[in-house]
């Protein structure tokens, strides 16, 4: 791998972080404390199809929520059969709750799992929302809900609209749920409001990562909404620790593949070129070199269809594989959507502001040896799940926050 290649940075998502940092949001329900008396801890009945979330905070009242969707306890438990009820969340952290979804219907429950029974609906809208209809050419879910007035964090919409999919919203019609009372702007308002003081909100923990090749594991949180004005800010949503005695190192597998010949390693990779704060910013890092790879080796033999839109889609396809290989669990819809929404931002960026990194770095060396030796779907350069390339875990060199990766 010659040097010169490795001088080639991406730097592509730089530009981006202002639109980023604009999505590092989220919103809750807020009431009074407290685990209603009689009501179970947790429940065995399977639940379905999530129409609506709410945040569960230390503050809630499981009484009050309850009753604005009309819903009774016993079914909030059965949309929720893996949350036990008396563990009150710490002060700051939230627990997303399901509030109206599908179960199965009492004459269906001895029935055979695939026999195509309806699951009956709990649950309602409370009065307090408002349809919303987009028009195709709209734009994303970003650009809805920054001209949103009175102003509205992502967390709040995607609780209220989980299947909502941002990526494609401007594409056709369609029906979205706001707060009552919210406008949506022809364009981004100039003057917003002056932020209230409300503190940050974050959610549970996700499970530690298996034990990776260096010794560590890591797991990772959402925000679901970000600190205003004077309010308590947000705590780390990523950390590590060394592995626990006994757990093994992965020998084989996704997480390790045989190193590399040094005229096989990659070039032009440097990781995310965005602050490490942003959300999911290390699960995304081989993504982006990836991303880095495919931009660099486009002129190069074999290479023609490495397109600026295929590496890009391509970016998008790996960032949601990490996140699907982290937020396994049908508990962690809301946590995967918010997932998906951060790598539709990170994709979103690179739409608009990639241009010039594209152009700079593929530059006619047309050598196949020149850091192309791989093609972008081989596991050689997909060794962390399948959703990029870990340059230390294959024996190559780490530029930047290449290495970044837990």
């Amino acid at each position: 791998m010659g040097t010169s290649s490795q001088r080639r940075r991406r730097g592509g998502l730089a530009a981006c972080a202002p639109v980023l940092i604009a999505l590092v949001v989220a919103g809750a329900y807020v009431a009074s404390a407290g685990l209603p008396a009689g009501m179970p801890e947790k429940s065995k009945s399977a639940p379905r199809d999530c129409e609506q979330f709410a945040f569960w905070e230390a503050s809630t009242n499981l009484l009050e929520l309850a009753a604005s969707v009309s819903i009774t306890l016993p079914d909030l438990q059965a949309l929720n059969p893996h949350v036990t009820f008396s563990d009150v969340p710490e002060p700051g952290v939230a627990t997303p709750l399901c509030v109206i979804g599908g179960l199965p219907s009492p004459n269906a429950a001895a029935a055979d799992p695939g026999s195509g029974a309806k699951p009956a609906q709990v649950g309602r809208r409370p009065k307090t929302l408002t349809a919303y209809s987009t028009t195709p050419g709209a734009g994303s879910c970003l650009d809805l809900i920054s001209r949103a007035q009175p102003p509205m964090d992502f967390g709040t919409f995607l609780a209220l609209n989980p299947k909502v999919n941002c990526r494609a919203l401007g594409e056709a019609p369609t029906t979205v749920y706001l707060p009552k009372g919210t406008i949506i702007e022809a364009s981004r308002s100039t003057n917003p409001r002056v932020a209230d003081d409300v503190n940050c909100l974050v959610g549970p923990w996700g499970r530690w990562t298996d034990c990776s090749v260096d010794g560590t594991q890591a797991r990772y949180r959402s925000t679901y909404r970000d600190a205003s004005g004077a309010g308590k800010a947000c705590p780390p949503t990523f950390e590590t620790r060394e592995c626990s005695d006994g757990a093994a190192l992965p020998a084989a597998g996704p997480t390790r593949r045989s190193a590399l010949a040094s005229y096989q390693c990659p070039s032009g990779y440097n990781g995310c070129s965005v602050p490490a704060g942003l959300p999911y910013y290390h699960l995304f890092v081989p993504a982006c070199n990836l991303h880095d790879i495919c931009y660099s080796c486009d002129r190069h033999a074999t290479w023609e269809f490495a397109s600026r839109s295929y590496c890009d889609s391509m970016f998008y396809d790996k960032m949601s594989s990490q996140c699907s290989s982290y937020w396994t669990g049908y508990w962690d819809f809301l946590d995967l959507g918010y997932c998906y929404t951060m790598a539709s931002s990170y994709w979103t960026a690179v739409s608009l502001f990639g241009a010039p990194n594209y152009a700079e770095e593929n530059t006619p060396n047309g050598l196949w040896w020149d850091g192309c030796y791989w093609w972008p779907w081989e596991w050689q350069v997909n060794n962390v799940n399948g959703g990029g390339f870990h340059p230390g875990w294959a024996g190559c060199p780490c530029y930047g926050t290449s290495c970044q990766y837990w």
